[in-house]
């Protein structure tokens, strides 16, 4: 981990940009365990809003771990809490998605971990805050 906590090595961001299919599919899995009845409401079209939203997760983190800035990510999260609000769903789903994230990812990046880890709790705190 570098100084500023947040940027990764290339070869750990290769890695990373490597296992996004992996990362959506289980946190996916994870989000459905954890959320039956919204998975219920919104059927197949809402489990592919759910994958696509935890992709662009993943696509506003890439710049953070390519730079160490953390501000793209947190403009982005607190954007997707919004929207997801004026949709009726709580950021409990937005805070569980980062935790099961940063759990793949701890899982699959081994000494890497530390800076994905560190951002995606970072946005986590931040989605706490706003709501």
């Amino acid at each position: 981990m570098n100084a500023t906590g947040y940027q990764l090595e290339s070869a750990a961001l290769t890695r990373y940009l490597d296992l996004r299919s992996d990362a959506i599919a289980s946190a996916l899995a994870v989000n459905e365990q954890a959320f039956p009845e919204l998975h219920e409401r919104f059927g197949a079209k809402g489990r592919a809003c759910c994958a696509e939203d935890l992709g662009h997760h993943l696509d506003f983190l890439r710049p953070t771990l390519e730079t160490g800035d953390l501000s793209p990510f947190i403009a982005y999260l607190g954007w997707l809490t919004q929207v997801l609000a004026s949709r009726g769903l709580s950021q409990q789903a937005v805070q569980r998605s980062l935790d099961d994230l940063a759990s793949f990812f701890s899982a699959r990046l081994g000494s890497a971990t530390g800076p994905v880890a560190a951002a995606l709790g970072a946005g986590r705190v931040q989605v706490h805050a706003t709501s």
